[in-house]
């Protein structure tokens, strides 16, 4: 009778049990590559840009050298747009590396061009900047 009722072992199942550890980020990688360098990046707010230096020389007659510089935090390639005077109006040119400006422009010397010339720049967030301005009287 012995024979008939065998013990069986019963098998139980290997249980896993999932662990949950959290730890601090800032010891980690961070985008400027810097393994381990719990500071990121400095950040530069972007502000419209400025025009300074705005001046227009008297070359010869009614032709005037103007020039100028641009302030912003990428000054390289911002489209500098002129306008105030007619002969002047919609012109546009573009920045050096540096910030820097510079153009001819030939005006009428017969008095209708004599005004302010304004020049206004648009940095790469679409931002304006003040309205500069310069006297110019292009009169023989």
């Amino acid at each position: 009778m012995f024979g008939l009722f065998q013990r069986t072992r019963t098998q139980t199942i290997p249980q896993n049990r999932a662990v949950l550890r959290l730890e601090p980020l800032e010891w980690r990688d961070v985008p400027d590559g810097a393994p381990g360098d719990p500071t990121s990046p400095p950040t530069v707010p972007n502000t419209a840009p400025i025009i300074v230096n705005f001046a227009a020389e008297a070359v010869a007659n009614g032709l005037f050298q103007i020039s100028g510089s641009v302030a912003d935090e990428h000054p390289s390639g911002l489209m500098i747009t002129f306008g105030g005077i007619a002969s002047a109006n919609g012109l546009t040119v573009t920045t050096a590396t540096n910030g820097t400006f510079s153009c001819t422009i030939q005006f009428r010397v017969d008095g209708t061009d004599a005004g302010f010339l304004t020049a206004i720049a648009v940095d790469d967030h679409s931002l304006s900047s003040q309205t500069a301005q310069v006297y110019v009287d292009p009169t023989a």
